[in-house]
């Protein structure tokens, strides 16, 4: 595949009863841009985990009125871009300390692996609070009322199927990532 496949949207309010439904955008855009199975499990997940965040952290512990978040996939020949916007509060990434994956699974505490996913998967990730924003970008991710959004976008570069079996190299899966050591 060689031509850009325009982007799919989705907009909901920040609710965590709407995780199911930013799901079901996932999986249905991955069918929509010919996004393998594989790839398109890992999106779901990671996307999952960041709008679980936003909800949690950036608007229900900050005592925020629900807004929204606008979600997007963008896929260009095998690279798929991921941008998320929310409207709560902002977080430094840098302060996200990694998952301790060494300990049993079942003592380990809960959360705390949505940064990680993400940053697996990922060629590269891109996290602007608002407040970090020049006036044109914040123009741009404006809602109606006048606040302005931080933004999160990832890439992910699809593999071929011939590449997903074993080559040799070490590769970014999650699953083997989460078993019983």
């Amino acid at each position: 595949m060689t031509d850009t496949i325009n982007p799919c949207t989705f907009r909901c309010a920040t609710h965590l009863e709407h995780l199911s439904d930013i799901r079901a955008f996932v999986e249905s855009s991955c069918q929509t841009l010919g996004i393998d199975e594989h790839c398109c499990f890992q999106l779901t997940l990671a996307i999952d985990e960041a709008c679980t965040n936003i909800i949690k952290h950036g608007h229900h512990e900050a005592e925020l009125a629900p807004s929204q978040i606008d979600l997007s996939l963008h896929r260009e020949e095998n690279t798929i871009t991921v941008t998320i916007i929310d409207y709560g509060r902002s977080y430094d990434p840098a302060a996200i300390l990694p998952p301790d994956l060494t300990g049993d699974w079942r003592t380990r505490r809960v959360g705390g692996l949505g940064w990680y996913f993400i940053q697996q998967i990922s060629d590269e990730v891109h996290y602007q609070p608002s407040e970090q924003q020049s006036d044109k970008q914040q123009s741009d991710k404006q809602q109606p009322n006048g606040q302005h959004g931080n933004t999160l976008t990832f890439r992910v570069t699809m593999k071929e199927a011939s590449e997903q079996k074993d080559t040799g190299e070490p590769t970014r899966e999650l699953t083997g990532e989460l078993t019983e050591q």
